[in-house]
């Protein structure tokens, strides 16, 4: 009940800055994707992790997105994601691939430069729509990074998601009360591509 009340009241957060974001400005809006190098940062190991088992892992991100400036160099931009997430496990000679799957929604404040590059951070939401049963359906995270536009249509860009730490959910009565704990350290490259290039609307 307390998670589906939290996605209940970010959903409404994601549309009420939605709604801001086209009262103003210039609009652009398309589709996007790219390549995931994922990491997870452990801590509170309690002896059953080391950082030597846990190796980057390859994947993927696609979705879209809607971008609105508000003057001449400051503006939103919110996306809508798939991105795959996770790390391989290396325990006594084995192999492990960890996918979790996410729907994430990043909510950020964009700085354009007078050289069609673009600065951006903020938050990221998340949850997991399929993965392993210890790791927290919810995730949220802090997003920094940049963008380039090659064109009006076509750009690439660079970005670093650190999540907040999550308890992993074990069966463990011994490490119930002080559980170990995870974040999501994701850095992607993407190229995106306008479908939606608005006028500036004036007052």
């Amino acid at each position: 009940m307390e998670e589906s009340e939290c996605m209940k009241k970010l959903f409404f957060i994601f549309l009420m800055i939605f709604a801001v974001s086209q009262s103003r400005a210039q609009m652009t809006g398309g589709l996007k994707g790219g390549m995931n190098i994922n990491d997870l940062i452990i801590t509170n190991k309690h002896g059953r992790f080391t950082e030597e088992e846990f190796k980057t892992r390859l994947s993927f991100h696609a979705g879209s997105y809607v971008q609105n400036t508000f003057s001449d160099h400051f503006g939103w931009r919110i996306e809508m994601l798939f991105s795959n997430k996770g790390v391989q496990i290396d325990h006594d000679g084995v192999t492990t691939e960890v996918s979790l799957n996410y729907l994430n929604w990043p909510v950020l404040l964009v700085y354009t430069t007078s050289h069609h590059l673009d600065l951006e951070a903020g938050l990221e939401l998340g949850y997991m729509i399929s993965g392993e049963e210890q790791y927290q359906s919810f995730d949220m995270g802090m997003d920094i990074g940049a963008r380039y536009h090659f064109s009006d249509k076509l750009n690439i860009g660079l970005r670093y998601n650190l999540g907040f730490p999550f308890d992993f959910q074990l069966d463990d009565p011994e490490l119930s009360a002080n559980p170990p704990a995870y974040q999501n350290s994701v850095l992607q490259f993407s190229l995106g591509f306008n479908l939606i290039q608005e006028p500036a609307l004036t007052d």
